[in-house]
Protein backbone atom coordinates (compact mmCIF):
# COMPACT_ATOMS: atom_id res chain seq x y z
CA UNK A 1 0.00 0.00 0.00
CA UNK A 2 2.81 2.44 0.86
CA UNK A 3 4.41 1.88 -2.55
CA UNK A 4 1.08 2.52 -4.23
CA UNK A 5 0.66 5.79 -2.31
CA UNK A 6 4.20 6.83 -3.25
CA UNK A 7 3.50 6.19 -6.92
CA UNK A 8 0.21 8.07 -6.61
CA UNK A 9 2.01 11.05 -5.07
CA UNK A 10 4.62 11.11 -7.85
CA UNK A 11 1.87 10.92 -10.48
CA UNK A 12 0.01 13.80 -8.81
CA UNK A 13 3.12 16.00 -8.80
CA UNK A 14 3.83 15.25 -12.47
CA UNK A 15 0.24 15.96 -13.39
CA UNK A 16 0.30 19.30 -11.58
CA UNK A 17 3.47 20.25 -13.44
CA UNK A 18 1.88 19.30 -16.74
CA UNK A 19 -1.21 21.42 -16.16
CA UNK A 20 0.83 24.34 -14.87
CA UNK A 21 -0.33 24.39 -11.26
CA UNK A 22 3.23 24.90 -10.05
CA UNK A 23 4.01 27.27 -12.92
CA UNK A 24 1.09 29.67 -13.13
CA UNK A 25 0.97 31.83 -16.28
CA UNK A 26 2.44 35.32 -16.07
CA UNK A 27 -0.24 37.88 -15.30
CA UNK A 28 0.89 41.50 -15.80
CA UNK A 29 -0.39 44.32 -13.66
CA UNK A 30 -2.70 47.02 -14.95
CA UNK A 31 -0.95 50.05 -16.41
CA UNK A 32 -1.22 53.18 -18.52
CA UNK A 33 1.36 55.49 -20.17
CA UNK A 34 3.21 52.33 -21.25
CA UNK A 35 4.68 51.42 -24.64
CA UNK A 36 3.47 48.69 -26.99
CA UNK A 37 5.76 47.78 -29.89
CA UNK A 38 5.59 45.01 -32.48
CA UNK A 39 9.02 43.53 -33.31
CA UNK A 40 9.45 40.21 -35.14
CA UNK A 41 5.78 39.27 -34.61
CA UNK A 42 6.00 39.93 -30.89
CA UNK A 43 4.02 42.65 -29.12
CA UNK A 44 6.36 44.01 -26.42
CA UNK A 45 4.85 45.87 -23.45
CA UNK A 46 7.08 48.00 -21.25
CA UNK A 47 6.78 50.56 -18.47
CA UNK A 48 3.86 52.72 -17.42
CA UNK A 49 2.03 53.70 -14.27
CA UNK A 50 0.62 50.65 -12.57
CA UNK A 51 0.78 47.98 -9.92
CA UNK A 52 4.41 47.09 -10.63
CA UNK A 53 5.55 50.73 -11.16
CA UNK A 54 6.71 50.39 -14.71
CA UNK A 55 9.37 47.71 -14.24
CA UNK A 56 7.58 44.82 -15.95
CA UNK A 57 8.67 43.83 -19.46
CA UNK A 58 6.80 41.16 -21.39
CA UNK A 59 5.51 40.22 -24.83
CA UNK A 60 2.74 38.41 -26.68
CA UNK A 61 3.61 36.22 -29.66
CA UNK A 62 1.21 37.40 -32.38
CA UNK A 63 2.54 35.10 -35.12
CA UNK A 64 -0.19 32.59 -34.27
CA UNK A 65 -3.82 32.95 -33.08
CA UNK A 66 -4.32 34.17 -29.52
CA UNK A 67 -7.20 34.99 -27.21
CA UNK A 68 -7.78 38.48 -25.87
CA UNK A 69 -9.49 37.12 -22.76
CA UNK A 70 -6.42 35.23 -21.51
CA UNK A 71 -3.41 36.16 -23.65
CA UNK A 72 -0.34 34.00 -23.13
CA UNK A 73 2.25 36.60 -22.07
CA UNK A 74 5.96 35.78 -21.91
CA UNK A 75 7.74 37.51 -19.03
CA UNK A 76 11.09 39.25 -19.73
CA UNK A 77 11.22 41.32 -16.55
CA UNK A 78 14.34 39.48 -15.33
CA UNK A 79 16.35 40.81 -18.28
CA UNK A 80 14.97 44.33 -18.08
CA UNK A 81 17.90 46.62 -17.19
CA UNK A 82 15.89 49.84 -17.41
CA UNK A 83 14.69 51.81 -14.43
CA UNK A 84 10.95 51.76 -13.80
CA UNK A 85 9.49 54.51 -15.97
CA UNK A 86 6.43 55.87 -17.74
CA UNK A 87 5.51 58.06 -20.69
CA UNK A 88 8.12 56.89 -23.21
CA UNK A 89 7.78 56.59 -27.01
CA UNK A 90 8.63 53.37 -28.83
CA UNK A 91 9.04 52.26 -32.45
CA UNK A 92 10.29 49.21 -34.32
CA UNK A 93 13.60 50.16 -35.98
CA UNK A 94 17.26 49.38 -36.51
CA UNK A 95 19.14 48.00 -39.50
CA UNK A 96 16.88 44.97 -39.98
CA UNK A 97 13.82 46.20 -38.04
CA UNK A 98 14.64 43.80 -35.22
CA UNK A 99 15.09 46.41 -32.49
CA UNK A 100 12.74 48.11 -30.09
CA UNK A 101 13.69 51.79 -29.91
CA UNK A 102 12.61 53.42 -26.65
CA UNK A 103 12.71 57.21 -26.72
CA UNK A 104 12.27 59.49 -23.73
CA UNK A 105 10.30 58.55 -20.68
CA UNK A 106 10.35 59.64 -17.06
CA UNK A 107 11.74 57.33 -14.40
CA UNK A 108 10.47 56.72 -10.88
CA UNK A 109 12.69 57.69 -7.96
CA UNK A 110 12.65 56.10 -4.51
CA UNK A 111 11.27 59.31 -2.99
CA UNK A 112 8.26 59.09 -5.39
CA UNK A 113 9.52 62.04 -7.43
CA UNK A 114 10.24 61.75 -11.13
CA UNK A 115 13.22 62.57 -13.33
CA UNK A 116 14.35 62.03 -16.89
CA UNK A 117 16.61 59.11 -17.71
CA UNK A 118 18.73 58.40 -20.85
CA UNK A 119 16.88 59.68 -23.89
CA UNK A 120 17.34 56.52 -25.97
CA UNK A 121 17.39 52.82 -25.09
CA UNK A 122 17.58 49.99 -27.65
CA UNK A 123 16.35 46.43 -27.13
CA UNK A 124 17.77 43.83 -29.53
CA UNK A 125 14.86 41.41 -29.93
CA UNK A 126 17.07 38.74 -31.51
CA UNK A 127 19.58 38.65 -28.64
CA UNK A 128 17.23 39.80 -25.84
CA UNK A 129 19.61 42.55 -24.72
CA UNK A 130 19.32 46.25 -23.85
CA UNK A 131 21.84 48.98 -24.69
CA UNK A 132 22.12 52.75 -24.28
CA UNK A 133 23.79 54.25 -27.38
CA UNK A 134 26.02 57.31 -27.35
CA UNK A 135 23.98 59.90 -29.28
CA UNK A 136 25.55 63.39 -29.58
CA UNK A 137 23.18 66.22 -28.73
CA UNK A 138 20.64 64.18 -26.80
CA UNK A 139 21.31 66.12 -23.61
CA UNK A 140 19.88 69.21 -25.33
CA UNK A 141 16.49 67.59 -25.91
CA UNK A 142 13.71 68.33 -23.42
CA UNK A 143 11.25 65.46 -23.43
CA UNK A 144 7.55 65.30 -22.66
CA UNK A 145 5.19 62.45 -23.42
CA UNK A 146 3.77 62.20 -26.92
CA UNK A 147 4.05 59.76 -29.79
CA UNK A 148 6.57 59.01 -32.48
CA UNK A 149 6.52 57.51 -35.96
CA UNK A 150 9.18 55.81 -38.05
CA UNK A 151 9.48 55.93 -41.85
CA UNK A 152 10.67 53.21 -44.23
CA UNK A 153 14.29 54.40 -44.05
CA UNK A 154 14.53 54.00 -40.27
CA UNK A 155 14.07 57.68 -39.38
CA UNK A 156 12.02 58.25 -36.23
CA UNK A 157 10.13 61.56 -35.93
CA UNK A 158 8.96 63.03 -32.67
CA UNK A 159 8.16 66.52 -31.39
CA UNK A 160 10.15 68.40 -28.79
CA UNK A 161 7.14 70.45 -27.76
CA UNK A 162 8.79 72.81 -25.28
CA UNK A 163 11.05 74.38 -27.92
CA UNK A 164 8.61 73.52 -30.73
CA UNK A 165 11.07 71.53 -32.83
CA UNK A 166 10.80 68.34 -34.81
CA UNK A 167 13.45 65.86 -33.67
CA UNK A 168 14.63 63.12 -36.02
CA UNK A 169 16.50 60.06 -34.78
CA UNK A 170 18.18 57.74 -37.28
CA UNK A 171 17.66 54.30 -35.73
CA UNK A 172 20.32 52.79 -38.00
CA UNK A 173 23.18 55.31 -37.81
CA UNK A 174 22.19 56.38 -34.26
CA UNK A 175 22.32 60.10 -35.10
CA UNK A 176 19.91 62.78 -33.96
CA UNK A 177 19.10 66.24 -35.28
CA UNK A 178 16.47 68.97 -35.11
CA UNK A 179 14.29 70.28 -37.90
CA UNK A 180 11.69 73.03 -38.40
CA UNK A 181 9.50 74.78 -35.85
CA UNK A 182 5.83 73.85 -35.52
CA UNK A 183 4.34 77.25 -36.35
CA UNK A 184 4.25 78.46 -32.75
CA UNK A 185 1.50 76.06 -31.75
CA UNK A 186 2.09 74.94 -28.18
CA UNK A 187 0.98 71.36 -27.49
CA UNK A 188 0.79 69.33 -24.30
CA UNK A 189 -0.77 66.30 -25.97
CA UNK A 190 -0.51 64.87 -29.44
CA UNK A 191 -0.81 61.59 -31.29
CA UNK A 192 0.83 61.04 -34.68
CA UNK A 193 0.42 58.66 -37.64
CA UNK A 194 2.68 58.33 -40.69
CA UNK A 195 0.72 58.39 -43.95
CA UNK A 196 1.70 56.60 -47.19
CA UNK A 197 2.59 59.95 -48.86
CA UNK A 198 5.26 60.53 -46.17
CA UNK A 199 3.20 63.16 -44.38
CA UNK A 200 2.69 62.79 -40.64
CA UNK A 201 -0.77 63.66 -39.39
CA UNK A 202 -0.98 65.12 -35.87
CA UNK A 203 -4.06 65.22 -33.69
CA UNK A 204 -3.12 67.74 -31.02
CA UNK A 205 -4.33 70.17 -28.43
CA UNK A 206 -3.61 73.88 -28.50
CA UNK A 207 -2.61 75.88 -25.42
CA UNK A 208 -3.53 73.04 -23.13
CA UNK A 209 -7.11 72.54 -24.37
CA UNK A 210 -8.57 69.24 -25.52
CA UNK A 211 -7.82 68.64 -29.23
CA UNK A 212 -10.42 70.24 -31.47
CA UNK A 213 -10.66 67.63 -34.20
CA UNK A 214 -12.21 70.05 -36.69
CA UNK A 215 -8.62 70.50 -37.86
CA UNK A 216 -5.40 68.49 -37.90
CA UNK A 217 -1.73 69.30 -38.44
CA UNK A 218 0.23 67.78 -41.32
CA UNK A 219 4.02 67.62 -41.46
CA UNK A 220 5.74 66.80 -44.75
CA UNK A 221 8.87 64.78 -43.95
CA UNK A 222 10.28 65.38 -47.45
CA UNK A 223 10.21 69.19 -47.63
CA UNK A 224 10.08 69.90 -43.85
CA UNK A 225 6.85 71.88 -44.01
CA UNK A 226 3.80 72.17 -41.76
CA UNK A 227 0.22 72.96 -42.70
CA UNK A 228 -3.15 73.07 -40.97
CA UNK A 229 -5.90 70.98 -42.55
CA UNK A 230 -9.57 71.49 -41.77
CA UNK A 231 -11.78 68.41 -41.44
CA UNK A 232 -15.45 67.88 -42.26
CA UNK A 233 -18.20 65.40 -41.49
CA UNK A 234 -19.19 63.99 -38.11
CA UNK A 235 -16.41 65.67 -36.14
CA UNK A 236 -15.55 63.89 -32.85
CA UNK A 237 -16.00 65.65 -29.54
CA UNK A 238 -12.89 67.24 -28.04
CA UNK A 239 -10.70 64.71 -26.24
CA UNK A 240 -7.13 63.87 -25.22
CA UNK A 241 -5.20 60.69 -24.36
CA UNK A 242 -6.71 58.71 -27.25
CA UNK A 243 -5.00 56.43 -29.77
CA UNK A 244 -4.69 56.67 -33.56
CA UNK A 245 -3.66 54.04 -36.13
CA UNK A 246 -3.53 53.83 -39.91
CA UNK A 247 -6.08 51.42 -41.40
CA UNK A 248 -4.86 48.57 -43.60
CA UNK A 249 -5.86 50.34 -46.81
CA UNK A 250 -3.62 53.31 -45.96
CA UNK A 251 -6.48 55.69 -46.74
CA UNK A 252 -8.10 56.02 -43.32
CA UNK A 253 -7.00 56.84 -39.77
CA UNK A 254 -8.85 55.29 -36.83
CA UNK A 255 -9.00 57.09 -33.48
CA UNK A 256 -10.24 55.41 -30.33
CA UNK A 257 -11.03 56.34 -26.74
CA UNK A 258 -9.76 59.30 -24.78
CA UNK A 259 -10.74 61.50 -21.90
CA UNK A 260 -12.62 64.77 -21.53
CA UNK A 261 -10.20 66.87 -19.49
CA UNK A 262 -12.90 69.34 -18.47
CA UNK A 263 -14.87 66.64 -16.66
CA UNK A 264 -11.96 64.16 -16.26
CA UNK A 265 -14.33 61.45 -17.46
CA UNK A 266 -13.62 58.77 -20.05
CA UNK A 267 -15.14 59.30 -23.46
CA UNK A 268 -18.16 56.94 -23.41
CA UNK A 269 -18.07 53.85 -25.58
CA UNK A 270 -20.67 55.05 -28.06
CA UNK A 271 -18.51 58.13 -28.78
CA UNK A 272 -15.14 56.35 -28.66
CA UNK A 273 -14.51 55.21 -32.25
CA UNK A 274 -14.16 57.47 -35.31
CA UNK A 275 -12.56 57.18 -38.73
CA UNK A 276 -10.98 60.01 -40.72
CA UNK A 277 -11.13 59.44 -44.49
CA UNK A 278 -7.86 60.89 -45.82
CA UNK A 279 -9.16 61.49 -49.37
CA UNK A 280 -11.26 64.46 -48.27
CA UNK A 281 -10.47 64.61 -44.53
CA UNK A 282 -14.00 63.60 -43.58
CA UNK A 283 -14.91 62.09 -40.21
CA UNK A 284 -17.50 59.36 -39.81
CA UNK A 285 -18.61 56.80 -37.23
CA UNK A 286 -18.17 53.24 -38.52
CA UNK A 287 -20.82 50.57 -38.12
CA UNK A 288 -19.40 47.96 -35.77
CA UNK A 289 -20.73 45.14 -33.63
CA UNK A 290 -19.88 44.17 -30.08
CA UNK A 291 -19.34 46.21 -26.94
CA UNK A 292 -17.84 49.70 -26.99
CA UNK A 293 -15.35 49.94 -24.12
CA UNK A 294 -14.37 53.31 -22.65
CA UNK A 295 -10.61 53.70 -22.33
CA UNK A 296 -7.81 56.30 -22.29
CA UNK A 297 -4.01 56.42 -21.98
CA UNK A 298 -3.89 53.06 -23.77
CA UNK A 299 -1.93 51.91 -26.82
CA UNK A 300 -3.31 50.59 -30.12
CA UNK A 301 -1.54 48.46 -32.75
CA UNK A 302 -2.62 46.93 -36.04
CA UNK A 303 -2.16 43.15 -35.88
CA UNK A 304 -3.38 41.32 -38.95
CA UNK A 305 -6.79 42.78 -39.74
CA UNK A 306 -7.43 43.93 -36.18
CA UNK A 307 -6.76 47.04 -34.12
CA UNK A 308 -5.51 45.63 -30.81
CA UNK A 309 -5.82 47.87 -27.73
CA UNK A 310 -3.62 47.22 -24.69
CA UNK A 311 -4.13 48.36 -21.10
CA UNK A 312 -4.91 52.02 -20.28
CA UNK A 313 -7.40 53.63 -17.90
CA UNK A 314 -10.86 52.10 -17.89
Amino acid sequence: MSNFLSYLHVFSVLFQLLIGVNNPPFKPGKRFEHTATIVDNKLFILGGFGEKEGKEFFYLDVSSPFTTLKPSWDDLTDINTLEAHWGAISVNGGADNSSLILYGGIQYNEDSSHSNFPLIHIFDAQNNSWSVPEVPGQEQIFYLTGSGVIDHSGQMYTLEIIHQMMVVFDTIDLTLWKKSSINNIFMTFYVAVLLPDQNIIYFSDSDGADPNLSEVLLYNTIDDRWRVQETIGNIPSNRSDFSAVLALDGQRVIIFGGINENTMELIPGEDALYILEMKNFEWYIPKVSGNFPARSNHKANIIGKYMVVTFGKY
